[in-house]
């Protein structure tokens, strides 16, 4: 899958941070991941697709105003962009309280669970390492 998969976050400091992180885990498991990976913001997504898509919606938040809670998540033209990006599979990464404040969200949560293809993962979880992440979620996307 060399080069066809994109992670997608709509600011630009999370791609940073992104991009920090994942060539620091490279360096560590003397990898190229950015021969693997296209990380960047919605907008520079524009005009391609990656048979795989992992849109990070980075909010997380009890705040009662939708606009300070979702921010550029609200931009349904960038939703539609991150969501259209992927030819076979498209993984969104979110806080599903704070996602489905807004009713385009909403609907997209409420699809995705009657679909049965949402994860929850618990609010209070913390993996000590990679392996324990993967041996709670990989199990549910095999069973999905």
């Amino acid at each position: 899958i060399k080069g066809q998969i994109g992670v997608i976050s709509p600011y630009k400091a999370q791609v940073r941070q992104l991009h920090q992180r994942l060539e620091q885990l490279c360096v560590d498991q003397a990898c190229a991941i950015q021969d693997t990976l296209e990380v960047n913001t919605v907008d520079a997504f524009q005009g391609s697709e990656k048979d795989i898509i992992i849109f990070n919606c980075v909010r997380s938040n009890s705040e009662g105003m939708l606009e300070k809670s979702l921010g550029f998540l609200l931009d349904e033209r960038r939703l539609n962009v991150a969501i259209t990006r992927p030819k076979y599979f498209l993984m969104i990464v979110g806080n599903s309280k704070t996602l489905t404040k807004s009713t385009v969200w909403g609907n997209l949560v409420g699809y995705c669970e009657a679909q049965g293809r949402m994860i929850r993962i618990p609010d209070k979880s913390y993996f000590a390492s990679m392996a324990e992440f993967k041996k709670y979620v990989v199990p549910q996307f095999m069973d999905s």
